[in-house]
């Protein structure tokens, strides 16, 4: 069985950097033989929001054990509150695999968020 995975975006569809980016993450699964089953994207809502309908129903299928694996571009897609994406992070890791692709942060380098606390703000505060 493949694994199941989605893709989350936060980034315009005009942007330029949203087809690359998607062509990205949808090769990085191919090649890690990943089912895309649902690409979302918060094309309209600041990261700073928590309460994205996208983002909450990602967060919904996660806790329903619908999903294997999430993954995004950038770690800033997930929201730019340093303490709350912590602790998304930790929540995501009790039931899925987490991969932020450009940023390279995935949920295997860690057992709690605040490990690589340092790699999280550089991804956050850094990121163009």
């Amino acid at each position: 069985m493949m694994t199941k995975g989605i893709i989350y975006l936060n980034v315009l569809n005009t942007d330029s950097n949203y087809k690359l980016e998607l062509q990205q993450l949808k090769s990085y699964a191919k090649k890690n033989k990943i089912e895309i089953i649902s690409i979302y994207n918060d094309e309209a809502y600041s990261p700073i929001v928590f309460d994205r309908p996208y983002f909450k129903k990602l967060v919904d299928r996660i806790h329903h054990n619908e999903v294997d694996i999430l993954l995004t571009s950038k770690l800033k897609y997930i929201g730019e509150d340093l303490s709350k994406v912590l602790n998304y992070l930790n929540d995501f890791k009790k039931y899925i695999k987490f991969i932020s692709l450009i940023d390279n942060i995935s949920s295997d380098d860690y057992e709690d968020s605040y490990e690589i606390y340092d790699k999280v703000m550089e991804a956050l505060f850094n990121a163009n």
